[in-house]
């Protein structure tokens, strides 16, 4: 039964390092994760009927400015057991329930933790954040992206903000610098199996640091740089809670984020 199952739910902006991470850990010989379902990234936003997808708000780089892409524990309980039976149905037939951990990922779960843990009270969320600069100039990148470099990097801010206050709300989470998780994946890997009282396995698949030609790109990008910056505003409050600023060194030793338990 699907009910008697623990649900890790893995979350964050697109290209903050969700995918990776999400492969390696659905490895582990206890773990089910989506794979080989013929979705973007296998993604569970795309495998089901219940709630609309972050596509439908904007996609990556935008979905968050829409009120309606939010929900939270009252959108639960207007779902209802019939709506969260529909969805356990409808993912299930992609989880192996013979294992004791499942994990979804999608990226509009970021700031929709609270509607999840409200329909699943015993889930975990694992949320990668990765530097507002490198998500930025990687979203801007991609094809057929409309947006602006201030749009997204105010949707990194506005983003993160509200993460930042669902994070109180979460009875089992941790927050996952991308730059940590790529220096040290083996060590990131152990620490959320240890959270999840997993016997400690080394993934396969490798990962790298990718962030350094976005942090040189935002150096030559004298044009933009001012826009940028001011479209962070009071945001960089917000990038600061992880231990991110907008010059060298740019990330940090420790976030300051906080890791609810």
């Amino acid at each position: 039964m699907i009910s008697s199952r623990e649900i890790v739910f893995v979350s964050g902006l697109h290209r903050s390092g969700t995918s990776i991470f999400h492969r390696q850990f659905r490895e582990h010989p206890d773990v089910s994760g989506f794979t080989g379902t013929g979705v973007p990234e296998d993604e569970g936003q795309h495998l089901q009927t219940v709630f609309e997808p972050a596509r439908e708000f904007g996609g990556a780089g935008c979905f968050s400015f829409d009120p309606a892409a939010r929900l939270v524990e009252d959108d639960a309980l207007k779902l209802g057991e019939l709506g969260r039976n529909q969805l356990v149905r409808e993912w299930s037939r992609f989880w192996d329930s013979s294992k004791r951990v499942l994990v979804e990922k999608s990226p509009p779960t970021v700031i929709r933790s609270r509607f999840f843990q409200k329909l699943f009270p015993q889930s975990h969320f694992v949320f990668l954040v990765r530097h507002p600069i490198a998500v930025t100039y990687a979203t801007w990148c991609k094809p057929r992206q409309k947006l602006s470099l201030p749009q997204i990097m105010f949707h990194w801010a506005y983003a993160h903000s509200l993460l930042l206050q669902d994070l109180a709300f979460l009875g089992s989470a941790m927050v996952i610098r991308y730059e940590d998780f790529v220096n040290d994946p083996i060590g990131t890997h152990y620490s959320v199996q240890r959270q999840l009282r997993l016997a400690p396995f080394a993934p396969e698949e490798a990962a790298a640091n990718y962030n350094e030609k976005y942090f040189e790109r935002w150096e030559r990008d004298i044009l933009n740089k001012e826009a940028l910056n001011c479209s962070l505003g009071d945001g960089g409050g917000v990038a600061s809670r992880f231990g991110y600023k907008l010059s060298a060194p740019y990330v940090e030793g420790r976030a300051a984020t906080p890791i609810a338990g």
